[in-house]
């Protein structure tokens, strides 16, 4: 998990500028300016949830914090520390929900909220509503915040299944933000990627590239599984293999994605680690320094782009291969940072 805060996400964000999602940023906007209600925010996996988070955030107290809690690959004990803080003082200054007086918390994925989590939060949402109802801590008896819950799997099925509190999803759900996926307006994704090449090459310094016709009837014809992250490392990787101006159709290049991999539901990911017959099953360890290597594989050792693409920080990427003896240099590297 990863706690973010006072970060920004500009409005000028090439994914909440395509046209294909203007009503629902308008209607965020709306929302970010009038009162300081709960937000729920869908999408399928890899569309720009956060972004639109912040988008709200920056629209209606942008002077406050924002604090970003991202919940997947931690226990529930450990999300709810994090969010919450200790049992014995709940809502602490240290924990997420803390530090964002006046401001907004995000929980990144509402559906791996634990049962006493979703307790808490529903407190916290109470007391917003309804001046003779407490806060579950604090000195205010109101949460002094606004919380902004997204998430990319099936909430629905999330409530049918008794993994997500019916209450808490009907107070979330009375404002709710839907992001339409590449998949549903394939026939504009080309912009979209041509928007991103010019936000890359600027913040690279490099010329302003544009993407031939050939390049973009192929990402035209693509069936976009990541939504915006995976157009995102398309862009990266063309940047790394064409230095010029005009990017081509070869230019354009995708992950193999084995069967194993395909979601059985929007944001959930299967990775397989081949075991010699008769070894033991593989160790948490063996599975990560796996999978980093084989994302540095894929964006032939450029560390940033792999980074972005795990969803992780440049530091934390260059930790995990000095700690795992990672030869990125030997996957393609021809950048000094890359």
């Amino acid at each position: 998990m990863e706690k973010e805060q006072d970060r920004t996400a500009g409005p000028t964000s090439p994914a909440l500028s395509w046209r294909p999602r203007a009503a629902v940023v308008l209607l965020a906007d709306k929302v970010a300016r009038h009162g300081r209600g709960p937000v729920l925010i869908r999408g399928a996996a890899g569309t720009p949830v956060e972004k639109m988070a912040r988008l709200i955030h920056q629209r209606s107290t942008p002077e406050a914090p924002f604090v970003s809690v991202r919940c997947r690959g931690v226990s529930e004990a450990t999300l709810h520390h994090e969010l919450f803080g200790s049992g014995q003082a709940p809502g602490s200054a240290g924990s997420a929900a803390g530090r964002a007086p006046g401001g907004t918390l995000f929980v990144e994925e509402t559906t791996l909220l634990g049962a006493e989590s979703q307790r808490l939060m529903m407190g916290l949402l109470d007391s917003q509503g309804n001046e003779s109802v407490r806060a579950p801590f604090g000195d205010s008896p109101l949460f002094p915040a606004r919380v902004v819950m997204g998430t990319s799997a099936d909430i629905d099925r999330a409530v049918r299944e008794r993994r997500l509190r019916g209450d808490l999803f009907e107070r979330l759900a009375v404002v709710t933000l839907r992001l339409p996926s590449l998949g549903e307006a394939a026939g504009e994704v080309a912009g979209l990627a041509q928007a991103l090449l010019e936000d890359a090459c600027r913040r690279q310094g490099r010329t302003p590239a544009r993407l031939t016709p050939a390049a973009c009837r192929k990402l035209t014809r693509h069936d976009w599984v990541d939504n915006d992250r995976e157009l995102e490392g398309v862009i990266e990787r063309a940047l790394i293999v064409e230095a010029g101006s005009s990017i081509p159709e070869d230019a354009i290049t995708f992950l193999e994605r084995p069967p194993e991999t395909a979601p059985s539901e929007p944001g959930s990911r299967v990775f397989a680690v081949q075991n010699a017959e008769n070894a033991p099953p593989a160790t948490l360890e063996d599975v990560e320094r796996a999978y980093v290597t084989w994302m540095l594989r894929i964006t032939q050792g450029n560390r940033t782009a792999a980074s972005r693409m795990l969803g992780i920080s440049y530091p934390t990427i260059m930790k995990k291969i000095i700690d795992y003896h990672i030869d990125y240099r030997a996957l393609g590297a021809r950048h000094a940072k890359g």
